[in-house]
This record gives C-alpha cells, structure tokens and sequence, in this order.
C-alpha cells in the first residue's frame, strides 16, 4: 500500500511524505504506483522549473519527501494541484493508496539528518 502523509500548518502545504508501494500488479506494470510516481515527480519537476530552492526534497525507490519552505504562490499551487491529482487516485483505488493528512510535526526537518532514519522511527501526532 502507498501512504501519502500530508503536513499542513495554517492551510499551507508543508510537508509531503509518499511510501510505499501499491501492489495493485506486478513490478514493472503497476498503474497505480506508475500514476503517483508520474504525479509526484511532475509536480516536483514543474517547481523546481520555477524556483531551484523552493523546497527539499527526496526520492528514492519506494520513499518520495517534499519539505516545502517556500511561500510562492506557484509552488504552493503546484502542491496543492498534485495533492488533488493523488486524492483522485486515492479514490479510485482505497485499497492500494491512502491520504492522512495532519496539522503539526514536532520536529522542523533536517531532511539530510531526518533520511538517515528508518520511516518507522518518525512519530507524528495523530
């Protein structure tokens, strides 16, 4: 299954983690890991268009981490267009992808010190 933590903190997305994987087929032909994999990495392609340092971020198999730090309104909309474009798909198949979203992390990321962790090893409030 792929889980899609959302952060938002006063209405603005902060924080985006996506692990996992669907499994809705066989590696090499999932739909549904390729459309959150093509969402995710689009997304973060057209903001780094616009602003290199608009936010950090992460990919490796299985692990997508966005820390947004920029307040422009084009990142923001771009984030905001790719969490709508994973709820769709959240929603045509519950069974493989699922959206929390939650409002505070303990924590401002230090995502070079944060990624030597193990995903397991991060509490959020629930």
């Amino acid at each position: 299954m792929i889980k899609i933590l959302v952060n938002k903190k006063s209405n603005q997305l902060c924080y985006i983690k996506i692990s996992g994987h669907a499994n809705y087929s066989n590696g090499g032909s999932d739909i549904v890991c390729a459309a959150v994999s093509s969402i995710a990495q689009t997304s973060i392609n057209a903001c780094l268009m616009f602003d290199r340092n608009c936010f950090n971020y992460k990919v490796n198999d299985g692990l997508i981490i966005i820390e947004n730090i920029s307040n422009d309104e084009i990142t923001l909309k771009l984030l905001s267009n790719m969490l709508l474009m994973l709820e769709q798909v959240a929603n045509d198949y519950p069974k493989n992808v699922q959206i929390h979203f939650k409002t505070k992390y303990f924590f401002n990321l230090n995502l070079e010190k944060y990624l030597t962790f193990s995903i397991g090893d991060l509490i959020y409030e629930q």
